[in-house]
Parts: C-alpha cells; sequence; structure tokens
C-alpha cells in the first residue's frame, strides 16, 4: 500500500477544489507547463521542442529563459540564421504561453459561472423561505382582532347568562 507521501511531486503541487456537487476544478497551472524544460546536446546547443509534460527538477532550466539567453547571444554574434531561430522559438513559446493563459481563463470563466448558479440556488432557497416563514402584519393583527373580540364576546355572554347574586355567592 504507498503511502501519501509517496505521490509523485506533480500530483501533491496540483490544487484541486470542490465547487460543487462532485464537480472539482483544478486551480493553479505548474510552472513547467509555462516555462517548459530546456533539452540540450552534447554540445549546450538548445534542442526543441521543449517538454511541457513532465515534472521539473532541480537544476532543469526553464525553455523560455534558454529561448531568450539563445536570442541574447543570437543578438550580441550578429549572426542573422541564429537571430532567426530564436525568434522561432519566442514565437512558440509565445504560444504556449497563450495556450497555457487561455486554459487559466476557461478555469476562470468556469469558476464565475459556478459562483453565479450557487448565487441564484441562494437567493431562491432564501426567497422560498421567506415565503414560507414570513407574514403579513396587517392580516395576523386582523386575525388577533377578531380572536380577541370573539373571546371578549363569549367571557360577556357567559357572564349574562350565570349572573351570581351576593347571596348566591355567600353560600
Amino acid at each position: 500500500m504507498k503511502d501519501k507521501d509517496e505521490e509523485p511531486k506533480e500530483t501533491k503541487e496540483i490544487f484541486e477544489y470542490n465547487v460543487g456537487v462532485s464537480e472539482r476544478v483544478k486551480v493553479n497551472t505548474l510552472g513547467g507547463k509555462v516555462f517548459g524544460v530546456a533539452k540540450y546536446d552534447e554540445n549546450e546547443n538548445l534542442l526543441g521542442p521543449p517538454d511541457y509534460n513532465s515534472n521539473v527538477k532541480s537544476g532543469d532550466k526553464p525553455y523560455l529563459i534558454a529561448v531568450f539567453e539563445e536570442l541574447s547571444t543570437a543578438l550580441d554574434g550578429g549572426e542573422v540564421d541564429k537571430i532567426q531561430k530564436a525568434i522561432g522559438n519566442v514565437q512558440k513559446s509565445h504560444e504556449q504561453v497563450l495556450s497555457v493563459r487561455a486554459e487559466v481563463g476557461a478555469k476562470m470563466n468556469r469558476l464565475e459561472l459556478t459562483q453565479n448558479k450557487l448565487e441564484k440556488q441562494i437567493l431562491s432557497v432564501k426567497e422560498l423561505l421567506s415565503y414560507n416563514e414570513d407574514v403579513d402584519l396587517a392580516e395576523i393583527s386582523m386575525q388577533i382582532s377578531t380572536a380577541q373580540n370573539v373571546y371578549v364576546s363569549s367571557l360577556m355572554t357567559g357572564a349574562k347568562i350565570i349572573q351570581p347574586t351576593l347571596v348566591e355567592f355567600l353560600r
């Protein structure tokens, strides 16, 4: 049986929240999905495409950082071919960042829709509770006045029917 401590690192870093009945949402995105992991050949040349899905380990260089370093080096050297290649890598990295941004936006939209749905449900439940438990003060005061009049009338009727005299009271 596996201990909880033996879970893969990626599983521990992803946070899921329960936002509805059997509805869970991952609320964060790992940095490796945005920056990627750079791969190098034996001559320290940047290889592509980057790995956006594996776990980032200590000592791994982010692909996005490596791309900008490659562009900086190419600009310093004035090598047009390397500059073109670096710009292409920057554009590919930009597409990945936009893709992750779209995922985050979709999560935000989903959470906002869930929030609106829950707010409407709370309002509906409050209205139903109010309908069941609230009273109309004018109607209730009329009912109390009517009940009081009936009570006083019945007391007066009883008092007129049974009129004890002082003599009957002293016996």
